[in-house]
């Protein structure tokens, strides 16, 4: 191009450029600007006046006025978003999910990290208490449990309960947060319209940091409820998350949209970056030899996020991978319970030495192996509850009495019941084999294996098992139909607490609701019992409602267990798996990578 056409050219875009930097001028001077109508719009909830006026007069007549420093953090946040985040392996994990979705709405109960209300993760978000699968009692979430009461729930607000951006979580909030749980959520839905008011204590004239939460019925059911759902419960920023709208009529979907667009919690990491390809979080408060930064890497498909692993471009990988001798360190993570049901009204199992056929054939060290390879062992009595509670019960219980009485008397018992031994072990009723007995399952390899290596024992205490496999629908409606002789079960992935362990005893037991608890559909023994373990307020008196609950299982023996299987498995690439290491030798119950363990398990985390 000659000299000319470039000087022509030159001479043409000269009065555009000009236009376009008065312009750009223009526009640095109206956003700067406290009253120019292009400023930011003003905020739908409006800051306290008393924490405005210290923010405006501060003590050192040096020191930047508030004005500056949001202007240099707004600059800094910027360019976060803007240049993305490039992790400092010294300071940040990296972690890849396998199964579970990454997730920031509370209000959603399927899988998710680091925001997952079935299995309590209190990462971001924070409920007001917490049941401790170790030290079997409450623990201080977002508040303390000062006491029980038979028309509410006094609680002690945490000293530093503000939001990540320092405003203080109010009882409204608390109350709109355990409102809206109830409402659109269907594992906190049985507890709808059960708290009725949230108060602050007063002392005086004076406001504590103390609040009363008063229930509409009274009882140890509506106590144990209750409880359940305040360690259930995330607590959000409810009116900043309405921006004016009435929070009593909000939907479930525009609650989504704030909680993707301002995920603001009470927990120990705040939310830093949140892209297609990342979610990056930050904690709250640094710590010396700590993470910083807790970095998800968002790859979409299976094989992408193994192949991540593989080339160490992540820390840690949660989820399952196959038993294929993987060379990475491997920590188990949340042991999910498994086992045989009966149908309690069968005509055979009406007879308690039927039962005792199948409880002779429960070998959990051979099923359970079966079942998951690398999970925890379990032992024949292992009903409910965590690896923590079995040892504390284990020295008080042993076999039931009536199991040796039938390995002494087998041909005594035969006879009662009407028949007699085939020289093949094979027990027959008037001369006839036992009927057959069917066994649904869902199509699972590992569980169908199982699930013979049962049928082969229990045909050697004479019990012939038929296996039925059927797909994920049909296998729900017979179980919520009672369509079955036998069925396999497995416990949900969802938070434990005293309510959920007493519903799980009364579902061993084949019963329906727990609900029946406050109704006259158990017997009186049953619902003495599961109240006590729902309603237990203190680790002595949990242990021991455990303990009865146990013996009464033994004796009844409707629920017949098979093993362990592990969720939230973590495989390790880094250095800080020795840390990782040393938390989990000394944990039985809080190695949930993904869950309600989460916090504890990054905070073992220290750098070389």
């Amino acid at each position: 191009m000659s000299i000319r056409k470039t000087y022509a050219r030159f001479k043409w875009l000269s009065p555009l450029a000009l236009v376009l930097i008065i312009c750009l001028l223009s526009g640095v001077v109206a956003c700067t600007s406290d009253d120019g109508p292009a400023g930011n719009p003003a905020s739908s909830t409006a800051p306290d006046s008393s924490l405005q006026q210290t923010a405006e007069t501060p003590d050192d007549p040096a020191a930047p006025s508030t004005k500056m420093q949001e202007e240099t953090e707004s600059t800094q946040a910027d360019a976060f978003h803007e240049i993305g985040f490039v992790p400092d392996p010294d300071t940040t994990i990296t972690i890849q999910l396998l199964e579970d979705e990454v997730n920031l709405n509370p209000l959603q109960e399927g899988n998710g990290f680091p925001v997952d209300s079935l299995s309590g993760c209190d990462l971001v978000y924070e409920t007001l208490l917490k049941w401790d699968p170790e030290e079997l009692t409450y623990k201080p979430g977002l508040a303390e449990l000062l006491g029980i009461y038979a028309d509410g729930i006094k609680l002690k607000i945490r000293e530093d309960a503000v939001w990540h951006d320092g405003r203080p979580v109010t009882p409204e909030q608390i109350e709109l947060s355990l409102y809206w749980m109830c409402k659109f959520t269907e594992g906190c839905r049985e507890a709808e319209g059960l708290i009725t008011k949230v108060e602050t204590e007063t002392d005086g004239e004076l406001a504590t940091d103390r609040i009363f939460l008063t229930l509409a019925e009274n009882g140890k059911y509506y106590q144990a409820l209750a409880l359940d759902l305040l360690c259930r419960a995330p607590i959000m920023p409810a009116n900043i998350w309405c921006e004016g709208r009435d929070p009593l009529t909000i939907t479930e979907e525009e609650l989504q949209i704030q909680a993707d667009k301002q995920p603001l919690g009470t927990g120990p990491w705040q939310v830093k970056l949140n892209d297609s390809f990342q979610l990056v979080l930050e904690r709250c408060v640094a710590v010396d030899n700590k993470p910083q930064y807790l970095m998800l890497r968002k790859y979409k498909d299976r094989l992408s996020k193994e192949r991540a692993f593989a080339n160490q471009e992540i820390d840690i990988l949660g989820g399952t991978l196959p038993d294929d001798g993987n060379s990475s360190d491997y920590f188990t993570g949340k042991p999910l319970l498994s086992g045989i049901v009966v149908k309690r009204d069968h005509y055979l199992f009406k007879n308690i030495y039927y039962r005792n056929l199948l409880q002779l054939a429960v070998d959990t060290s051979k099923t359970g192996h079966i079942l998951d390879s690398k999970a925890a062992t379990t032992i024949f009595w292992h009903y409910f509850g965590g690896a923590t509670l079995v040892s504390r019960l284990r020295p008080d219980l042993s076999k039931p009495v009536f199991a040796e009485t039938y390995l002494a008397n087998k041909w005594e018992i035969a006879t009662r019941l009407g028949g007699t031994w085939d020289s093949d072990g094979v027990l027959h009723l008037e001369q006839q084999p036992l009927a057959t007995l069917d066994l649904i399952l869902p199509a699972d390899p590992q569980v169908e294996a199982a699930c013979r290596a049962f049928a082969q024992s229990a045909l050697r205490q004479g019990l012939r098992l038929e296996l039925v496999i059927l797909d994920q629908e049909t296998y729900g409606q017979r179980i919520d139909s009672h369509d079955y002789d036998l069925c396999y079960i497995q416990t949900t992935e969802r938070l434990e607490t005293p309510y959920s362990l007493a519903q799980d005893f009364l579902y061993h037991l084949d019963r329906d609701d727990f609900e029946e608890l406050v109704t006259s559909g158990l017997s009186q023994q049953v619902r003495t019992l599961a109240l006590a373990l729902a309603s237990a307020g203190t680790a002595d008196d949990f242990v021991a409602a455990a303990k009865d609950c146990y013996q009464y299982s033994l004796q009844q023996m409707q629920f017949f267990p098979l093993g362990c299987r592990t969720i939230n498995n973590g495989y390790f690439n880094s250095k800080y798996r020795q840390n990782i290491s040393d938390y989990w030798a000394t944990h039985l119950d809080k190695r949930d990578l993904t869950g309600n363990s989460a916090s504890e398990i990054l905070d073992s985390i220290t750098a070389d």
